[in-house]
């Protein structure tokens, strides 16, 4: 949920000076800090994003024809990096280790706010394999789901559950018309579904059936610039935007679960009757 954020400051700006990212004040016609070298202009998140889009689609084409693909943890380590950089004044991120993965079956915690007000998702990434599927069913240490325990750890912190794709694909989400209303870049080019986003209960979805489906996922999760651009929102309510929008795409995920689990039990219990009749 959106929620007070404690210790996090974004960038002040008065009518003579200004607040670099590094905390030293600069004159409000400086277009970099004099001290650290930052660019004082503000950039586009929605940019960044899809240019981390863009970087990645090309980069598994372009590895998976040469047989080199490249793996997760590179690509999360380029895009988080990148993100850090340019825009720490309104996304905070955490990685986590192999052995913390492990537990909560996060790759990292990311935090959007304005001011003192943002939320926070838990995020694995999955890369597309060759044949297009992603590898959903991963038990660390050969114990429970991945997914369970992504869903779980981020339920207990506080913090929205989700799953990254990276892609080399693209196709057309059953989200996407009126979806994405709210952000002002224009139409979603094929390269831009090199990272979409997708409630982690989207997978566990998948998993009730007997193969978890790709397309299922695919037709359920979004460019994720889309999904996080907060352009059209004044300064102050910048975290707004993109938690709308991650939360609708939680709660239709939460209906389909409840849906599914609800023809599981039915199914269960017809099942068990056919079986206690042929004893």
């Amino acid at each position: 949920m959106i929620s007070k954020i404690k210790g996090t400051a974004g960038s002040e700006q008065g009518d003579v000076e200004q607040l670099c990212q590094c905390g030293r004040e600069t004159s409000a016609d400086s277009r970099f800090c004099r001290f650290c070298g930052r660019d004082l202009r503000e950039k586009s998140l929605c940019r960044t994003l899809s240019l981390c889009s863009e970087y990645t689609f090309g980069r598994l084409s372009h590895g998976h024809r040469k047989g080199q693909a490249p793996g997760e943890v590179g690509l999360t380590e380029h895009h988080l990096t990148t993100i850090s950089m340019e825009h720490a004044d309104r996304v905070a991120v955490r990685w986590f280790t192999g052995t913390e993965e492990a537990t909560n079956g996060a790759d990292w915690e990311w935090w959007f706010y304005a001011g003192d007000i943002g939320f926070g998702m838990r995020v694995q990434a999955k890369r597309e394999e060759w044949d297009g599927t992603y590898k959903l069913r991963y038990r660390p240490n050969k114990g429970r789901l991945q997914s369970d325990l992504l869903i779980e750890d981020a339920v207990a912190s506080g913090c929205l559950p989700a799953y990254v794709f990276y892609n080399r694909r693209s196709w057309q989400s059953d989200l996407l018309p009126g979806s994405l209303a709210g952000c002002r870049h224009g139409p979603v080019g094929e390269r831009q579904f090199g990272c979409t986003i997708a409630s982690a209960l989207v997978v566990q979805r998948a998993l009730l059936l007997s193969r978890a489906r790709t397309s299922y996922v695919k037709d359920r999760s979004l460019p994720w610039h889309r999904v996080l651009c907060d352009e059209n929102e004044s300064e102050g309510r910048r975290a707004e935007a993109p938690y709308r929008r991650v939360r609708d795409l939680h709660r239709a995920a939460v209906k389909e679960l409840q849906v599914a689990l609800n023809e599981e039990c039915r199914r269960r219990l017809k099942t068990g009757s056919r079986t206690a009749d042929q004893k």
